[in-house]
C-alpha cells in the first residue's frame, strides 16, 4: 500500500514530466493533494496574471493548501515547481 507521500512523490513526478514533454521544457507550479479520502488529484491555481511570477504561483498555491489542510479538505500536499537553469 502507497503512503501519501509515496503517491505525491510519483504522481507528481508523472505530471512534471509530461508537463516538460508538452511545455518546451517549462511548466508553471502546480500543487498536488490526497484529499480526505486517500485519492490523489492535481492542482492548479490561476490568479489572473497571464505570465505570473513563479514565487507568487507558489504562495498562493501553498496558502490554498494549508487552508485546505487546516479545514479537513485534504490530508497531505506536494507543491512541485521547477527551479530557473543556473547557466547563462
Amino acid at each position: 500500500m502507497k503512503t501519501d507521500l509515496d503517491q505525491l512523490i510519483f504522481n507528481s513526478l508523472n505530471m512534471a514530466e509530461q508537463l516538460l514533454i508538452h511545455q518546451d521544457g517549462e511548466f508553471y507550479p502546480f500543487g498536488a493533494i490526497v484529499d480526505k479520502d486517500g485519492e490523489y488529484r492535481n492542482l492548479g491555481i490561476h490568479n489572473g496574471n497571464e505570465f505570473p511570477l513563479r514565487s507568487n504561483l507558489i504562495s498562493d498555491i501553498r496558502i490554498y493548501l494549508e487552508e485546505e489542510i487546516t479545514n479537513g479538505g485534504i490530508r497531505s500536499y506536494a507543491i512541485s515547481f521547477d527551479l530557473p537553469s543556473m547557466e547563462g
